[in-house]
């Protein structure tokens, strides 16, 4: 489970899914002060949702105005400083920090920096009992099982152990189902309740969303990953899952961080056995341009796995006629969003649509049914 989710958690109010006019917005400083970002909290609000973390630059200053305002409308918004993301030290202690319920859950394979007992003890009000630095809960011997779930052995306190299972693909789906499934044991649920309940996880639209099940002969995944890590990690999921090449679709959005660009072009090429770069959310810049930005991170002897293909809807439609029984398709970068922004303009585009589309085509390789 990530730190940002168990830290929702742990302040005793649950997680509700919210959606948002706009997941990918400009950067947050300019809008300070304008109805934007009150107006997209006070959806947050008026889901159930009574606690915001706001990922700011490092200076926070100037959102203060905004957790006065939020506050008068019964939300507390908390800001972490951008240098300090929630999955490292100061980004914990921002949460904890906030948490009011008696449990915190951390996930200790990515706080690799943070001595997770002493934290807890000195950042909440009813102390930890973590005892040098062991997790309470591990989770090994992960595995798909026949069906195309995710199976795993939890070693649980006093040396109890259970199997825990979940709908959701990926090895980092491990930590998300454990961290679940922890947060409701230490709410009082049941146990074998909270087991079954996993086993009813849905994925979040957009975010190794499985498209056209039971149809194609090789899984189609739409995934929002549009940072390196999150690339990374997908593509690493990926390759759990396939007997045959993993296959990415991907690009850039315009208008946004450009470092990241050659990174995601590298990350792709060496984790896949094939790329297309592909045309995002060029917003105002040139879809050339970004596109060459991303190829020009690939090293020179991965370059025979990338093709570039402006089109999208052609790139995706590619993508999938080319992959074979085994295989895993990837569709990278805008998940749930239902539009493309080019010069201002958004069309009507849904990357779930087109791979679903794009299964559909004849010559497809399908299910083995026999």
């Amino acid at each position: 489970m990530t730190v940002r989710d168990a830290m929702i958690v742990a302040g005793g109010r649950g997680t509700r899914l919210a959606p948002l006019t706009d997941t990918c917005p400009k950067p947050l400083l300019p809008l300070v002060g304008t109805p934007f970002l009150v107006g997209q909290l006070q959806r947050l609000g008026a889901a159930g949702i009574t606690r915001a973390f706001l990922v700011v630059g490092a200076d926070t200053q100037p959102f203060e105005p905004l957790v006065a305002t939020m506050a008068g409308h019964g939300m507390t918004v908390v800001l972490v400083p951008e240098p300090t993301p929630l999955d490292t030290a100061g980004g914990v202690r921002s949460a904890i920090g906030e948490a009011s319920g008696p449990v915190v859950v951390c996930n200790g394979d990515v706080l690799t920096d943070v001595d997770v007992p002493a934290l807890v003890a000195a950042h909440t009000r009813h102390g930890a009992d973590a005892e040098q630095g062991h997790p309470h809960w591990n989770a090994w011997r992960v595995e798909p099982t026949p069906t195309g779930h995710l199976a795993m052995s939890v070693a649980a306190p006093g040396g109890e152990s259970l199997r825990l299972e979940s709908p959701l693909p990926g090895a980092f789906n491990a930590a998300n189902a454990l961290g679940a499934y922890v947060c409701l044991v230490a709410a009082g649920i049941d146990g074998e309740h909270a087991r079954q309940g996993l086993l009813l996880a849905r994925s979040v639209p957009g975010r190794m969303e499985r498209i056209g099940a039971g149809t194609a002969g090789f899984p189609v995944f739409v995934d929002y990953a549009h940072t390196p890590d999150a690339v990374q990690r997908v593509v690493a999921a990926a390759r759990d899952l396939a007997l045959g090449s993993v296959i990415v679709v991907m690009g850039c959005g315009g208008d946004r961080d450009r470092d990241k660009r050659p990174r995601m072009g590298e990350i792709a090429a060496t984790g896949a056995d094939a790329v297309i770069v592909t045309d995002d959310n060029p917003r105002s810049e040139d879809p050339a341009q970004i596109r060459s930005q991303v190829l020009a991170g690939v090293p020179e002897h991965f370059r025979s796995r990338v093709r570039e293909i402006a089109d999208r809807r052609e790139a995706i439609r590619d993508a999938v006629a080319g992959a074979q029984r085994g295989d895993v398709v990837l569709v990278l970068g805008k998940g749930h969003e239902q539009g493309q922004e080019v010069n201002g303009v958004v069309t009507p585009f849904d990357d779930r649509v087109e791979a679903l589309e794009a299964i559909r085509q004849p010559g497809v390789a399908r299910l083995d049914r026999s």
